[in-house]
């Protein structure tokens, strides 16, 4: 049997994002104040984000981080969500379309002109190019005030199915510090048990960070799986 194209199977599955996006976007415009209508649109722009950064043209990536850095003020509830707001969103939306599907195409300047709509918006301007989300509010400076953590990370042997990245996520940690990468191998059983679909590495990681344990909980906040992330400040 023929293994499905990883960058088809990407366009796929942004193309139910977006769906999903737009139809959130359509209903927020009413119900401003629902946090699951607020989850499901922030769910679809970080794995959009997220995956287009490994599959997807770079411009649409670093266009994904900034409409993912806007919403972010809304979730945090730093900024109304307002008519307009969501107008422009829904504008981005079908930027986002375009840049996937039609990545031969000028998109520069659009995608300008509306990354500076949602910085006049959201207050936040001069925000150059896309970094991690977590890297942009706390910058690497001031060493004198790190802090160190343990982070034990064990996904659900079903994780990959269910769409989580794990290099994605160990990528945001490090937008965030500096990391020490211990990958556990007894976790993973023989060749002769081994499933290739199933995820059965496990890592252990030492973060030295000027973020706070919020910063990093963000980094998994879409892991449901209990017990699948602990974090431990070790100093």
């Amino acid at each position: 049997m023929t293994q499905p194209d990883a960058n088809q199977t990407f366009l796929a599955e942004a193309r139910d994002l977006l769906e999903q996006l737009e139809g959130a976007l359509l209903d927020l415009e009413t119900r401003p104040d629902d946090q699951t209508l607020i989850n499901t649109t922030f769910r679809a722009l970080h794995t959009l984000k997220g995956s287009g950064g490994m599959f997807g043209p770079p411009d649409m990536a670093a266009f994904a981080h900034h409409l993912e850095d806007a919403f972010e003020t809304v979730r945090q509830g730093s900024v109304a969500l307002t008519p307009e707001f969501v107008g422009v969103l829904l504008r981005a939306a079908e930027q986002l379309r375009r840049l996937l599907f039609e990545p031969a195409g000028d998109h520069g300047a659009e995608s300008g002109r509306m990354v500076a709509a949602l910085e006049a918006l959201t207050g936040k301007t001069g925000s150059g190019p896309a970094t991690p989300a977590a890297q942009a509010r706390t910058p690497a400076s001031a060493p004198d005030k790190t802090r160190s953590f343990a982070i034990d990370l064990r996904l659900p042997p079903n994780a990959l199915l269910c769409g989580t990245n794990p290099l994605a996520l160990l990528d945001e940690l490090r937008g965030l510090g500096t990391v020490a990468l211990i990958p556990q191998p007894n976790s993973v059983p023989p060749l002769a048990d081994l499933r290739p679909t199933d995820l059965s590495l496990t890592w252990h990681i030492e973060l030295i960070t000027p973020a706070g344990r919020d910063a990093i909980e963000d980094v998994f906040i879409f892991v449901d799986d209990p017990g699948a992330v602990t974090i431990t400040e070790s100093r």
